[in-house]
């Protein structure tokens, strides 16, 4: 089973080894240009992190190519950012005076109050940024020191490129990984088939550096990652006869901090996970957000009661559009709802759901969940994501069906 599914099962501690001792270690673009996002000391101990792999270290043609595009754009951004903050700060400050002089009239507070300080309080903050925005080097010097360690190490252009891109749109509309996420733009393709190209040229397994955060590229259960998805180690597998595996950035720096010592600090792993974090909460949209969490809150559900998660959604909205007296008593308030009364509601429920799922005999905390799920359908803003993720678990269940085992 586990050499037929390889993709499947987490790769053996002698696995893993062989990963990171004869492993390719290939960073994206996006960790790349992180690097324009750290001050000095902690870029340093990146790049260290990087060095540590020694001649195992290549970037793809395609991740080069990304990366001089994009370095000056991620350098002026970076800047931006403190500029954004020092208008934040502003603004706060003005609120803070105008609700401070609301009160004056009272004259409410004592001579030597820390009231009188506030002012001083902001501008010490205002100061605090442009001191450290002062301290970041000049975009040139990080773009030197992250090229001159990929000198020699970089793929040729593809001589193809043509049939790749042919190749990425019959993908993209299959909804075949990686890229699939991306309309328009092939570059995660064109990155994946360098990768595999090197990987059976030489001969080694390869371990990819992504801050990628979409579907395509991972595998997830209940909301959370669990790895680079199934699909891809097994692809990788059969076109290279090599491992394939894949971590986020803050991810790869604790376990180099745990492999190397003295290389990177965990003020560095830290600094790292904000950047990710930051970067989440920058780039998705409001409505992306909502779609995400009600995705997690069916995925949750439908693990407890051992369902598909479609059946679970259209369930959950079927009852969330119901009356309002439905959508209470499936809280079991016992105020108000009579045991045989709830007991009817999760009979019809199951009913509904199907009859292999005996309602009287699933605990309490599952169909509390159920409830909560349906009480935040219910919510005019979450409800019009409900279409977009039915669909996405509808072509979830259809690439699933569609997947050639080899």
């Amino acid at each position: 089973m586990r050499k037929l599914f390889h993709g499947f099962y987490e790769p053996s501690e002698k696995e893993f080894e062989k990963i990171w001792s004869d492993g390719l270690l290939v960073p994206d673009t996006n960790v790349l240009l992180h690097l324009f996002r750290f001050m000095p000391e902690r870029r340093a101990e990146i790049l260290a992190a990087f060095k540590s792999f020694g001649d195992r270290l290549w970037l793809p043609y395609q991740v080069a190519s990304e990366f001089h595009a994009g370095w000056r754009s991620a350098d002026s951004g970076n800047r931006a950012a403190y500029a954004k903050l020092k208008e934040e700060l502003a603004k706060k400050r003005s609120e803070v005076d105008a609700a401070i002089a609301a009160l004056s009239r009272f004259d409410p507070w004592p001579k030597g109050s820390s009231m009188e300080s506030i002012g001083k309080f902001f501008e010490g903050l205002a100061q605090e940024v442009d001191a450290a925005s002062e301290k970041l080097p000049a975009a040139r010097s990080v773009f030197e020191a992250v090229t001159s360690i990929f000198e020699g190490k970089v793929g040729d252009p593809p001589v193809d490129l043509d049939a790749r891109l042919k190749e990425a749109e019959r993908r993209y509309q299959n909804k075949i990984p990686p890229g699939y996420k991306d309309e328009g733009r092939a570059g995660d393709y064109l990155i994946w088939a360098e990768m595999k190209e090197k990987a059976k040229a030489v001969a080694k397994p390869v371990l990819f550096l992504t801050d990628d955060k979409k579907e395509d590229w991972w595998a997830e259960h209940m909301g959370k990652k669990i790895g680079p998805r199934p699909e891809l180690r097994q692809e990788f597998a059969a076109a290279t006869d090599q491992m394939f595996y894949a971590y986020q950035p803050a991810r790869f720096l604790a376990l180099v901090a745990a492999r190397t010592k003295n290389v990177v600090s965990q003020e560095t792993v830290q600094e790292m996970e904000r950047v990710q974090e930051e970067r989440v909460r920058v780039r998705i949209p409001e409505k992306v957000r909502l779609r995400q969490e009600l995705r997690n809150k069916v995925l949750v559900v439908a693990e407890s009661l051992g369902l598909e998660p479609i059946a679970v959604l259209n369930l959950a909205r079927n009852v969330s559009q119901s009356d309002t007296r439905i959508r209470r008593r499936l809280n079991f308030t016992p105020l108000t709802d009579g045991p045989s009364e709830a007991r009817d509601i999760r009979t019809r429920i199951g009913d509904a759901l199907g009859s292999s799922l005996a309602p009287h005999y699933v605990p309490d905390a599952d169909w509390e969940g159920f409830a909560s799920l349906v009480n935040h359908l219910a919510k005019e803003e979450v409800a019009a994501e409900a279409d977009r993720l039915e669909s996405y678990f509808r072509k979830r269940q259809e690439m699933v069906e569609r997947i050639n085992y080899p």
